[in-house]
């Protein structure tokens, strides 16, 4: 076994299914949260929208319910549009359809202010191509990965991962390997 911590919650997770586990550890929660500056600018735009139409409601009273129909739609579309709701929602089909497998990075590239260094990926995100073993086929295809595993992943390293059963997807990566527990799940194979 490879990370038994990892591999436990990914078994956990693909068990309960299509219920998925309502206990899961901190770290693996906060990977799919969203950087907080970016939620509380959300919020905060949000906020200035709704004053603004709120001052608007009070001081013209000529056809209220449909403006208000309208506002209602315009919040509702920001919601579903803004990348808070589409990262939850990638996370509930991951822990919903996921299957458990492995990836290995092939590629990064790196996005940042200084692009030699690994601190660069701190402000960025990563992107490159993993394969995923489905059983019969081994596919290549895009990744990407946020803050939180920026400094682990280089070329070579394997993830684990929440795979789409039936599609050549990548739902979810649950966490990176280290060196000694990629050679452990080498000598299990």
């Amino acid at each position: 076994m490879a990370n038994p911590r990892l591999e436990q919650m990914g078994q956990a997770i693909t068990t309960e299914q299509p219920r998925p586990p309502r206990r899961l550890d901190k770290d693996f929660v906060s990977a799919v949260l969203l950087d907080k500056t970016e939620i509380f600018g959300f919020l905060f735009g949000l906020m200035v929208f709704l004053s603004g139409m709120g001052l608007f409601l009070f001081f013209d009273l000529s056809d209220r319910l449909t403006l208000l129909c309208a506002v209602l739609a315009l919040i509702a579309g920001a919601l579903l549009m803004s990348t808070p709701f589409i990262a939850v929602w990638q996370w509930w089909r991951a822990l919903r359809y996921g299957r458990l497998g492995y990836a290995e990075v092939i590629e990064v590239v790196r996005h940042g202010q200084n692009r030699s260094s690994f601190t660069a990926m701190d402000h960025g995100t990563l992107l490159g191509t993993w394969q995923v073993d489905l059983g019969t086929e081994t596919l290549e295809m895009p990744f990407k990965l946020e803050r939180p595993w920026n400094g682990k992943v280089i070329e070579g390293v394997e993830v684990i991962v929440l795979v789409h059963p039936s599609q050549p997807k990548v739902l979810f990566p649950l966490g990176v390997l280290t060196r000694k527990e990629q050679r452990a799940r080498a000598r299990g194979r």
